[in-house]
């Protein structure tokens, strides 16, 4: 008797067992679940804070590299020559960003390669930062490093406007009311500036914005808006996009 009331304890000890562990894999399961479930809600949540500062000037600090140096002054002086800013003009309201050589392939498919000069760039236009990107060509396949005459010779300028060094053409007294004139315009309050760019082929200066969304699951509807800073124009693009 006293045998078979310990092998019925040791059986029910063995369920019990077997029961706690079954319960804690099943803990464990849940608890992974949520936590995927958590990450996947992360990676849908946008932070509608965490947008470009526009109104603060960019630093490139001293460049490195002798032949970013020796392009970065050969861009400034056909910049100078073509906007006929002076040296003052350009220390005070010119900020450069990013100045750099690399190598690129010209045609794809082939093994044709160039090297290209990039820079960026800020010209501070009253209260505004207009940001501008320009490629210049410095090297051709084996051939010698370009000169600025060789530069000028076959490059086409860009066409700057006076408006660059117009502090009082902006239709705007700052960027919080043209933001509030934008979002008046188009009756969507959660817009944010995404960057204020300068078009060289009209002279126009132009602040982007788009609509943060605090969720994006899965297809949802996307708004970007383009406020002309001396004309007031404004544009609107609309659509959907699918989150995967």
């Amino acid at each position: 008797m006293k045998k078979l009331v310990l092998e019925i304890i040791s059986e029910l000890m063995n369920v019990t067992r077997k029961s706690v562990k079954c319960l804690a894999i099943l803990l464990l399961l849940v608890v992974f679940l949520s936590s995927c479930k958590d990450d996947k809600m992360d990676e849908q949540q946008i932070s509608c804070e965490n947008y470009p500062d526009v109104e603060t000037p960019c630093i490139m600090g001293e460049c490195i590299r002798e032949l970013d140096c020796y392009y970065l002054q050969v861009w400034k002086e056909m910049f100078l020559e073509e906007t006929g800013f002076t040296e003052e003009y350009f220390s005070k309201h010119v900020f450069i960003c990013y100045g750099g050589v690399c190598s690129v392939s010209s045609i794809p498919g082939t093994n044709y390669r160039k090297e290209n000069f990039e820079i960026k760039y800020q010209v501070q236009v009253g209260w505004a930062l207009i940001s501008h990107t320009e490629i210049i060509i410095v090297k051709h396949e084996d051939d010698p490093y370009l000169t600025k005459e060789d530069i000028q010779r076959e490059r086409i300028p860009y066409n700057y406007h006076e408006e660059l060094s117009n502090p009082d053409i902006l239709k705007f007294a700052s960027l919080n009311s043209a933001m509030a004139y934008l979002k008046e315009q188009t009756l969507v309050d959660n817009l944010f500036v995404s960057f204020v760019y300068f078009a060289p082929n009209t002279g126009n200066f132009i602040l982007e914005a788009i609509r943060c969304d605090e969720t994006r699951l899965g297809c949802y509807p996307y708004f970007d808006a383009s406020l002309n800073l001396i004309t007031g124009e404004i544009t609107t693009y609309e659509g959907y996009v699918c989150a995967d």
